[in-house]
Parts: C-alpha cells; structure tokens; sequence
C-alpha cells in the first residue's frame, strides 16, 4: 500500500496545479471551499482513488522490463517476468486499492470540515493581506528614502 501512495500522489499532482490555483478569482475560492464540503465530492474522490490505483497496479511491467534489461542486465528488474504487473511486482495486496479509495474519501471528509472552517476565516485573511500589503508600501517607501540619503 505504502508503495501505491507515491504514484496516486504524483498522479494527483498532475491535476492541481499552481497555475490553476492563481487564475482563481475572488469569487470562485469561496465557491470552491463550498464544492469541498458537498460529501459527494469526498465520495467521489474515495471512488477515483480506488480506481486509479486499481488501474495503476494492473499495467504490465514488460516494456520497462525490457528497457532495464538493455540497461542493466544484471539488475533484479531484469528478471522479473514480462507478464507481470506492477502491482505484482510492489508486491501490493488487491484490497489496498479499497483501503486507499476508503483513506481517500476519508480525507474528502477531512478537507470538507476544514475547509467550512477556512471559509469562516478567509475575511480575516483577506483583511490581514490588506494590511500586510499597506505595511509592505510603508517599509518599501521608507526603504527607498534611506538608500537615497546615502
């Protein structure tokens, strides 16, 4: 299982990135917080998780086989049999997929709760990057006389 994890996570990445996060606009983060907290959602995402690695874990090993072998026939890989799969090869048990999927959509659950409560704080730290962003201007322009004067 421990295994699976780094590949859903990598997989995951893929799908979030920080491009996406900053073309949000104001008005969409408190819709997004919201779509967090539908428990669809963490179901769902329990349901992909499962299936990801379940699909994952079924791919055959043979091309990457074949390529260790060119590279490095004296590797363990290299005699691995072509017909396995990686979850074969991980050594990973068939109901890891189902605890992933159940770990997924508990964190779903997770997120759900956490997200109502950054909801409720987010005019808080919109209010403090106002005031963090006036103190940037004051320190900048005082910054800027200082150099000036030498």
């Amino acid at each position: 299982m421990v295994r699976i994890v780094p590949i859903i996570a990598l997989t995951a990445a893929l799908f979030v990135s920080p491009a996406s996060a900053q073309n949000q606009t104001r008005d969409e983060a408190p819709r997004a917080l919201r779509q967090l907290q539908d428990p669809r959602n963490a179901e769902a995402l329990g349901t992909i998780a499962e299936a990801l690695a379940r699909t994952l874990m079924s791919v055959e090993v043979g091309p990457l086989v074949d390529a260790v072998r060119k590279i490095d026939p004296n590797s363990d890989l290299a005699n691995v049999d072509r017909d396995a799969t990686l979850g074969e090869v991980a050594h990973v048990d068939a109901r890891d997929a189902a605890r992933l999927g159940d770990n997924a959509q508990a964190a779903g659950t997770m997120l759900a709760g956490m997200s109502r409560q950054l909801e409720v704080m987010l005019p808080m730290f919109e209010a403090m990057a106002r005031d963090m962003g006036a103190q940037w201007e004051r320190d900048w322009d005082q910054a800027r006389r200082n150099s000036r004067r030498r």
